[in-house]
């Protein structure tokens, strides 16, 4: 998933997230989980973390058109350089993201589709002891998030780049290897995330984490 702020509690930023399926958790249910997002704000890294457990990284965005009339934005993501070097590392992500032609946008809200489960249950997070953002939790927490826009599908395709194998979105590393058969863009997209709620293993205390 990549999302482009426009606004937010500490300011506009961009995000790269992989959430891989629905996990075990210790309620006993299954819910969703983001194992791995980067984000271009180290605000949005401290505050992720530490209030919803979200396991961001700081990395550099960047959305170039490929020219001034063309739709297809060539998106690039790399790690920041370290403090005592001025070289630029090669992006472990590229992508070129080009919306479907004669296909019509329409409405997106998750709270009006049937069955459709937006909910987030985080594993606590290890603390890193070379960035003061990247804090460490405790808790277990679980996050219900609501999404409307105007919606359109994309086509989304590898755009190379030092480092990468042809044809690979990603390094594998980094980020993995993913193959998306299409992609969905929503525009204008409001997102709201509800307080995250401390998650127990008090209705089933057989469960082992």
């Amino acid at each position: 998933m990549i999302v482009r702020y426009t606004s937010s509690s500490v300011g506009p930023y961009d995000e790269l997230a992989y959430i891989p399926g629905k996990f075990d958790t210790p309620d006993g249910k299954k819910h969703w989980r983001t194992t791995n997002i980067y984000v271009s704000s180290e605000d949005s890294v401290y505050n992720g973390r530490l209030h919803w457990n979200i396991p961001k990284h700081l990395a550099i965005f960047s959305f170039t058109p490929l020219s001034e009339k063309s739709k297809t934005i060539r998106i690039e993501v790399s790690m920041p350089s370290s403090v005592a070097s001025s070289t630029k590392n090669p992006p472990f992500f590229t992508a070129l993201c080009t919306p479907f032609r004669y296909i019509p946008s329409f409405p997106f809200n998750t709270k009006y589709i049937p069955f459709f489960d937006v909910m987030f249950t985080q594993p606590p997070l290890p603390g890193s002891p070379s960035s003061y953002s990247e804090v460490g939790t405790k808790e277990w927490k679980t996050i219900t998030a609501d999404l409307k826009g105007k919606a359109t599908f994309t086509r989304m395709k590898p755009a190379g780049g030092e480092g990468l194998e042809e044809g690979e979105l990603a390094d594998g590393i980094h980020f993995p290897k993913i193959k998306p058969l299409f992609g969905i863009h929503l525009k204008g997209m409001d997102m709201e995330l509800l307080a995250a709620i401390e998650t127990t293993n008090d209705k089933n205390e057989g469960f082992k984490l």
